[in-house]
């Protein structure tokens, strides 16, 4: 059907992606790079360059996200953090600067329990997959308790370095 062409071409797309990302994971990627595309309107809730400062914030809004980051991405400088729904459930983006051009990475995450169970696309915590989703090179792990999604401009190689997923 529709889905495994969808699929298909994600699949295509995502050079790095081994399984391919599918269901709700893949949607949660899908519209967090659709966030960031065309929603966003460059705004943030909380403006800081601390990560730490920034977990503090979130900690003590009414969900209180429990944020986390890579110890490569979180020791980056950041420009601040969005609060948003999806799908109902409290979502956020923390936005880093990295590397001498200063790329962006923006950091989306969602509460795990906002991915039902069965179809969180088989991502273990502590796993990291990464993919390519134009224009995007894109990373997603399972902290365990919250489902991110790293999205940058910056080159594949760039993006493993600073989530540290060394892949062979």
């Amino acid at each position: 059907g529709d889905g495994d062409n969808q699929r298909l071409l994600e699949g295509q797309n995502s050079v790095f992606d081994l399984p391919v990302v599918s269901g709700e994971i893949a949607a949660f990627r899908q519209d967090a790079a659709h966030f960031l595309s065309r929603e966003w309107q460059h705004d943030l809730d909380f403006s800081d360059a601390s990560f730490a400062r920034i977990q503090e914030w979130a900690a003590g809004q009414p969900d209180a996200a429990q944020l986390s980051a890579p110890a490569n991405l979180g020791a980056l400088p950041t420009q601040g953090c969005k609060a948003f729904q999806w799908h109902g459930h409290a979502a956020a983006m923390v936005d880093f600067v990295a590397g001498p051009d200063g790329e962006a990475i923006h950091l989306v995450s969602v509460d795990r329990r906002a991915l039902p169970a069965p179809s969180v696309g088989g991502l273990a915590v502590g796993e990291t997959r990464t993919g390519r989703l134009p224009p995007w090179n894109t990373a997603m792990w399972n902290d365990g308790r919250r489902i991110y999604v790293a999205l940058t401009s910056a080159s594949p190689e760039q993006l493993q370095h600073w989530i540290g997923n060394d892949v062979p």
